[in-house]
């Protein structure tokens, strides 16, 4: 299965990458909350970025990330908004829950057994459980929990506009992939998605339909990755042209890794936001 090729690449970028960073206070403008989630049963954290000049109620473009909280990028998007080399958006920002699940472990390229963490059953349909089980339950529950708890909470909070035109979307590696399944679901609910070296989603798992206008998605990933990245772009290439929906994909130089996938980040807000 593909998620076990993602453990397999490394146990510490994907069960200890999305841990709350530090240094996350030290970004202007942004900060730290919780919010309850009745569909998760638990609390989850998030970060939240304001641009320069925010004032609540006025329409702002709004990325949002369900997998982590990335420091460098916010400065990054921050140093460009002042700059006035990108219009002002809102960057919000869920932490994955990283506590471990169960007893399940599984075993990293270099041998070493690592267990499971909830993370894994919550952007990864069908994992070890098989869909049964508590377990088998959190991947429906966690995108609730994006759908009808975080992402409204967050517009209510800051009065932001309930409109797809409003959001865009931006995960990495698992983030990416429920990104995939996400906008496959929900393709009214947000209008652009950047997925960056996905992992966790088979696209041939899902049932495209010709009639369905998908939203605009961004797809790409390093020339060093797993074949099958280059395989899955290529199948979904053919799924979007089928249904007259857009797609565009980027191959970077480099691997699996958060520095290329904020180079990748950065410029693609540049071609959605930059002032021209």
């Amino acid at each position: 299965m593909r998620w076990l090729e993602l453990i397999s690449i490394s146990s510490a970028i994907f069960l200890g990458r999305c841990v709350v960073p530090k240094n996350i206070h030290e970004v202007p403008r942004s900060k730290l909350d919780s919010l309850y989630s009745a569909a998760l049963h638990e609390y989850r954290r998030h970060a939240v970025y304001l641009p320069p000049g925010f004032q609540k109620g006025n329409s702002y473009p709004v990325v949002w990330d369900t997998d982590g909280i990335h420091p460098e990028a916010i400065r990054l998007l921050d140093s460009l908004i002042g700059q006035h080399r990108m219009h002002p958006i809102v960057y919000v920002s869920s932490c994955a829950n990283t506590r471990v699940a169960d007893s399940t472990t599984v075993k990293t390229v270099d041998g070493k057994a690592v267990h499971l963490v909830f993370r894994n059953f919550d952007y990864i349909r069908n994992n070890t459980s098989g869909g049964k089980g508590p377990l088998g339950a959190r991947f429906d529950q966690h995108m609730a929990y994006c759908v009808n708890e975080f992402m409204p909470a967050i517009e209510r909070q800051l009065a932001l506009p309930d409109d797809a035109g409003n959001r865009y979307y931006y995960g990495v590696s698992n983030g990416a992939g429920f990104g995939l399944q996400l906008a496959h679901r929900y393709p009214d609910l947000i209008s652009s998605y950047f997925c960056c070296s996905p992992f966790g989603a088979d696209p041939e798992d899902l049932e495209w339909k010709t009639t369905q206008q998908y939203p605009t998605m961004f797809w790409c990933f390093g020339d060093q990755e797993p074949p099958f990245l280059q395989e899955d772009a290529a199948w979904l290439q053919e799924r979007y042209a089928e249904s007259g929906s857009s797609f565009h994909l980027q191959v970077f130089a480099g691997g699996h890794a958060s520095a290329a996938w904020n180079q990748a980040f950065i410029a693609w807000c540049l071609e959605k936001f930059g002032v021209r």
